[in-house]
């Protein structure tokens, strides 16, 4: 009995959990009728808002909040376990990839050999190897990825329970009712996303050592020739600038800097601005959805409608200017 409340994900073994095979039933359910909340799985107890976001609040309240990183620390110090589960399927996946170049290799000797009695044998053995080696990558993407959503899921909600019981005991007039809704839609949302490539920072940069390793294993001295046109770029437009004095050489990548630099400082106040404009639409929005009923029955749809879409204009207007400044970063690193 007191297994019946847990999710099928908590009770399922090892390959059952790598191939999400505990998920077939809810797949044909979701096949054959309309899913309902009745039909959907329980939540697994270790992605409980309130449980995590009690903890989280706890690291808070220990921390020295006036640091600005404060809330990085506690972050880290409550899902640093959640966090650090999808660093082994991530090597699996860096050892997987580089094992194709071996694979291609020993596939292309063995085709190349005369025929002989255990010919058979080492073709059924290269054909075993190549299933296991994209097999494993796709079980080690498919591992490293649900660690990595489950622990965006238990941050967001930990987070926004957080802020939610914020709210809560703060003492009216002392927030407007904009801030919170924002805190945890738009903002929680943008934590959320940079987490998405957590696991990928650290693995490329990995991955570019080893292929770098692999490159003068095979080519000798010459795989510094691919590394420089990779890095410098060395192509039709940027030749005259290797060709230019020593000193004209250094303006171009100071002038980069500095336009950098500049263009962090503008980025700041602009996703500032865009942030108030996404809170005054999400404010406006989530009003008029608690008061339906009374819009319904002034005969005020169309011109709340008309009111929130020219919202939504205004708040991408906005967002260009931002998303203008992420452009012209990109150009400066090029």
């Amino acid at each position: 009995m007191q297994y019946k409340t847990l999710a099928p994900e908590t009770l399922s073994g090892v390959f059952n959990r790598r191939l999400f095979w505990w998920l077939n039933t809810l797949l044909v359910h979701g096949y054959k009728s309309m899913l309902s909340c009745e039909k959907l799985y329980d939540t697994d107890k270790k992605l409980s808002s309130g449980l995590l976001s009690s903890e989280l609040q706890d690291t808070w309240d220990h921390c020295n909040q006036t640091n600005p990183r404060s809330l990085i620390f506690a972050c880290y110090s409550v899902f640093k376990w959640p966090a650090l589960g999808g660093v082994f399927p991530r090597l699996c996946l860096i050892g997987l990839k580089y094992a194709q170049p071996f694979l291609t290799n020993t596939i292309i000797r063995f085709l190349e050999e005369p025929s002989s009695n255990t010919s058979a044998n080492k073709g059924y053995g290269l054909i075993g190897a190549t299933g296991l080696i994209y097999i494993g990558i796709a079980v080690s993407t498919g591992y490293y990825k649900h660690k990595t959503y489950r622990l965006i899921t238990m941050l967001r909600g930990a987070l926004v329970s957080m802020i939610y019981t914020k709210t809560l005991s703060l003492a009216p007039g002392v927030t407007t009712e904009q801030a919170p809704v924002t805190l945890m839609s738009t903002d929680v949302d943008g934590i959320a996303g940079a987490f998405q490539g957590l696991h990928d920072i650290w693995a490329s940069l990995l991955e570019v050592g080893i292929g770098l390793w692999l490159l003068k294993r095979e080519l000798g001295i010459s795989s510094v020739v691919p590394v420089v046109f990779t890095i410098g770029k060395l192509n039709s437009d940027v030749l005259p600038y290797l060709s230019m004095p020593l000193g004209s050489k250094a303006v171009v990548p100071l002038a980069c800097t500095i336009s950098t630099i500049r263009i962090s400082k503008l980025m700041g106040r602009r996703q500032a601005t865009w942030n108030k404009a996404v809170q005054q639409r999400v404010a406006i929005t989530s009003s008029a959805l608690g008061s339906m009923k009374s819009v319904k029955l002034m005969g005020l749809t169309e011109r709340l409608s008309a009111d929130i879409q020219r919202l939504r204009v205004a708040e991408l207007d906005v967002s260009k200017k931002f998303r203008m400044l992420v452009v012209w970063i990109n150009v400066t690193c090029l």
